[in-house]
């Protein structure tokens, strides 16, 4: 919950001073882009899993967090068109 204050807090401070540090931005999508990276991953080993063993519980726990992973993607789209506005911005054509 702080990392997320934190995060906006940023966001309004870079905003209001018209300034985008491009590289916070790229580490902060780089980030999420891991963590999804590691839930897809952990979501295939448990998928891999379920089928040898034929375990219904864990497929259908499986199933359980794929909506964690489709929020991950919504996410990750939201910040790169933020991103780009930014850029848009701060770099006008």
């Amino acid at each position: 919950m702080l990392y997320h204050v934190l995060i906006i807090y940023f966001k309004l401070l870079i905003i209001s001073y018209n300034m985008i540090p491009i590289e916070y931005e790229i580490d902060r999508l780089r980030n999420i882009f891991m963590e999804m990276l590691d839930l897809v991953r952990g979501q295939m080993m448990f998928t891999k899993e379920a089928l040898l063993t034929n375990d219904k519980e864990l497929a259908a726990e499986v199933m359980r967090k794929e909506g964690r992973v489709n929020s991950y993607e919504l996410m990750i789209d939201r910040e790169c068109e933020d991103f780009l506005a930014c850029i848009r911005r701060s770099r006008p054509i």
